[in-house]
């Protein structure tokens, strides 16, 4: 076997905190640390443990066909396990849930002789199924990425739970900076009224992030998900949850034939992807990689030692948290922040840290929001797009 590996892992969805010591022990042994995670915390945290790191990123670019910059991301993964280095691969949530550059680096890796491997991180489902109470094994659970249930028209299954992500990036395939509009969105609940009714529940839900956060779970009806106040709520990071509309009963025949009391869950097989060859139109993006340069919506780490260590000590310490949220003046005596950093710690604001921990130069804090919703919808959607 060529010398080569590659190693996938996930960061998790809250900050640092949710990286397994496995994740951790790897990253910080490899020849090469390449990472698309959804904060500056995660991903200082990740420049501390090895020096040898590079933000793929920095391959997205405005108006970018999303499945391009995934082309690329596995191409320089695979380009440097070519090299025969150690190259572990840090992916936000589980890896290999809505990140198709991972499965492709894996594929092209093994198809050339390379070890790749992918470890378990904790995805959003897990967070959901931890804040919603919800347990799979008990009625199932039906997921659809929402562009794929409206494009090959799905069956939905109003007696089962459902999940429904990328709710709020239907239909789209680029990339913008600043975010997504999500003007198809309206497309989505006319599919799923004539189902579960104007006046079914849907909880929308964003996991929380950095250690400031606080989860978003909302209820809401379709119909008052039409509303714009309501509907402006839905971004890139939220995911649906639809209870059952119905329940089935039991089947007592078959529960007598079986010895059984209870139905509980039918097992699930494993996915088995094919080849994936490069087509014309990969080898021309692949080729134009050469020429790459940062896009100017690009922004850098520039974080202070003392506010990484602050940020992941919040994400680690829990005393430490609850004692910093309810008193976020505790840093305000702390040598080595910038006044920016101070400010994001005083008002315990995510906006200030994002703003303060990333090359913002230029543009007005007022107008951060989209960039930070733009970067993380860019995170989290990295198996969208064709």
């Amino acid at each position: 076997m060529a010398p080569g590996q590659l190693i996938v892992v996930g960061s998790g969805i809250a900050s640092i905190n949710q990286l397994t010591l496995q994740a951790v022990a790897h990253i910080e042994q490899a020849d090469l640390v390449c990472y698309m995670v959804a904060d500056p915390s995660t991903e200082a945290y990740i420049r501390t443990k090895n020096p040898n790191n590079f933000d793929l990123y920095v391959f997205y670019d405005e108006n970018k066909m999303r499945i391009d910059t995934y082309v690329q991301m596995a191409e320089y993964m695979v380009q440097n396990v070519r090299e025969g280095k150690v190259v572990v691969a840090v992916f936000y949530g589980h890896p290999g849930v809505f990140a198709s550059p991972t499965h492709r680096a894996i594929a092209l890796a093994k198809a050339e002789g390379f070890k790749a491997i992918m470890l378990p991180g904790v995805s959003a489902e897990d967070c959901l199924c931890a804040d919603l109470g919800i347990d799979p094994a008990t009625i199932g659970l039906l997921t659809y990425e929402a562009t794929d249930l409206l494009i090959r028209n799905r069956v939905l299954v109003p007696s089962i739970p459902l999940v429904l992500w990328q709710v709020g990036v239907v239909g789209i395939i680029d990339f913008k900076f600043r975010g997504f509009d999500n003007s198809n969105f309206d497309q989505l609940l006319d599919y799923l009224e004539p189902v579960y009714g104007a006046d079914h529940p849907i909880t929308h839900y964003i996991a929380a992030v950095l250690p400031q956060d606080e989860t978003i779970i909302e209820q809401f009806t379709i119909a008052e998900l039409r509303k714009p106040g309501v509907r402006s709520k839905v971004h890139a990071i939220s995911t649906f949850y639809l209870p059952p509309k119905t329940n089935l009963p039991k089947d007592e025949r078959v529960v007598t034939a079986l010895g059984i009391k209870n139905w509980r869950s039918t097992p699930l097989f494993p996915f088995v992807t094919g080849s994936i060859p490069y087509t014309p139109h990969d080898k021309d993006v692949v080729a134009s990689m050469a020429s790459h340069v940062p896009p100017s919506g690009y922004k850098t780490l520039v974080a202070s030692s003392t506010m990484v260590d602050i940020m992941t000590k919040l994400s680690l310490d829990h005393k430490l948290l609850e004692k910093y949220k309810a008193n976020p003046k505790i840093f305000a005596s702390t040598r080595g922040l910038t006044a920016d950093e101070q400010r994001a710690l005083d008002t315990c604001s995510s906006q200030w840290t994002y703003y303060s921990m990333k090359d913002n130069k230029g543009i007005p804090f007022d107008d951060l929001g989209p960039f930070i919703i733009g970067m993380t919808a860019a995170v989290v959607t990295t198996n969208a797009g064709g």
